[in-house]
């Protein structure tokens, strides 16, 4: 939970069965905050108000308990002790300068001449009272910015800051337990600089820099990923990719990370006592590399889809061929299915279209599948599917119509001949 301008307040109590004791929480605190690129003071108590009071005078101080604490509130002077200044004022009116002095002086007096207030917050302090505070709530969007002192030509220049913009994107979608599967990189230009190369721009350069114009010098770039992830190391990787293939139309004086769909995030079901994924292949991070370096179009992946015609399995669009599974449907489990029902194997890269097959077959392999399906709509098929080895080393996925159920707007060849519908790697 925030306490402004300037604090963050952390309920620590239930976290020191798992982290360790304060020391232990105070040297991961640090680390991941220099990681962010903050320096922070800190402290520990029994009570929030008093928490923050003792990180302004004494970094790394920690309290145990509330009978050390009132011990310690006693030597704190007045003016550190962030009663308010009308509070501060009146008990330093009347010869109050530390906050021990306050302790003992009569609470029905106290209350009677300055209000119930000031003995609320004094209560506060020494944990006599409760101290309710509003439970932080992260937005439901996240927008960083980093301004340079010069202008960045070249877009490997911004790795780093891209680092640090990633790693604070991980941290916000840590606190609201959520991920995103898209997001944003702007960079700003100066206005006369961006105008003056958008003149001299060379075609494909005009065409990248149509993303800004020189009245508010803004270019982005939008970063996909193929699901929902709060991986740094992911979400980095991407957008340095992206970043890598493209040209900075003007020299960069600042970077901003835009982040706005926030789905909802399902980590990885594992067992329980899973030593994690040593030894494994990261098949997300591969994708995600692969559709940055390639483009969104070349990295496809498999799903279930309630019909045998092979070509209903090829999505219309990238859009649709990116989407994220449905959950519990994102991954198959191929070693637990039952093998009287295995399939013949079937390719993994499937053509858009069926295509005559134009090269020379060496051999067919065995076994044949034969596939009927679509009678109820009117696009039925009846085809004997097989795997050949081409003359140029190439293994294809093959079929012939069958004549005598061949539609009238088959060609010739799909009737008499092989038809190309697919390749194995």
């Amino acid at each position: 939970m925030f306490d402004p301008p300037d604090a963050v307040l952390l309920e620590i109590g239930g976290s020191r069965a798992l982290f360790g004791d304060w020391p232990d929480i105070q040297r991961r605190l640090r680390a991941q905050l220099t990681e962010l690129g903050w320096c922070a003071r800190m402290a520990a108590a029994p009570t929030p108000a008093a928490a923050r009071v003792l990180a302004d005078l004494a970094d790394g101080y920690a309290v145990r308990d509330r009978e050390h604490l009132d011990r310690v509130l006693a030597r704190v002077p007045l003016a550190a002790a962030r009663l308010g200044a009308q509070h501060t004022q009146d008990l330093h009116r009347i010869g109050v300068r530390r906050l021990g002095e306050a302790f003992v002086l009569p609470r029905d007096g106290l209350a009677r001449r300055f209000g119930a207030d000031l003995l609320l917050a004094i209560d506060r302090l020494r944990g006599l009272q409760p101290d309710p505070r509003p439970r932080y709530r992260p937005p439901d969007r996240f927008e960083r910015r980093i301004d340079f002192a010069h202008g960045i030509v070249h877009s490997d220049a911004l790795r780093f800051p891209l680092q640090r913009l990633t790693r604070e994107l991980a941290a916000f979608l840590a606190a609201r337990d959520g991920g995103v599967q898209r997001f944003v990189l702007r960079w700003f230009h100066d206005p006369h600089e961006h105008a003056a190369i958008l003149a001299d721009a060379t075609p494909a350069h005009a065409a990248h820099a149509g993303t800004a114009s020189p009245d508010d010098a803004i270019s982005t770039l939008a970063i996909g990923l193929r699901k929902p992830s709060r991986d740094a190391a992911v979400l980095c990787e991407a957008a340095t990719q992206a970043l890598a293939r493209i040209a900075l139309p003007a020299p960069a004086h600042a970077l901003a990370l835009l982040a706005e769909d926030l789905p909802a995030f399902a980590p990885e079901r594992r067992d329980l006592f899973d030593p994690g994924l040593r030894g494994t292949l990261d098949w997300d991070g591969l994708a995600e590399r692969l559709r940055a370096r390639l483009g969104q179009a070349c990295v496809r992946q498999l799903r279930l889809h309630a019909d045998h015609r092979p070509e209903r399995q090829i999505p219309e669009d990238a859009e649709q061929n990116n989407r994220p599974h449905p959950a519990g449907q994102d991954r198959v489990d191929i070693a637990n299915t039952d093998r009287r029902n295995e399939l013949p194997p079937r390719p993994l890269w499937l053509l858009p279209r069926p295509i005559p097959l134009r090269g020379r077959v060496v051999c067919l392999r065995a076994p044949c599948e034969r596939i009927e399906s679509g009678w109820w709509d009117g696009e039925d098929i009846r085809r004997d599917y097989v795997i050949a080895d081409l003359a140029g080393g190439q293994r294809a996925w093959l079929f012939r119509v069958l004549a005598a159920h061949a539609p009238p707007s088959t060609p010739a060849i799909a009737a008499q001949g092989w038809m190309l519908h697919g390749w194995f790697a």
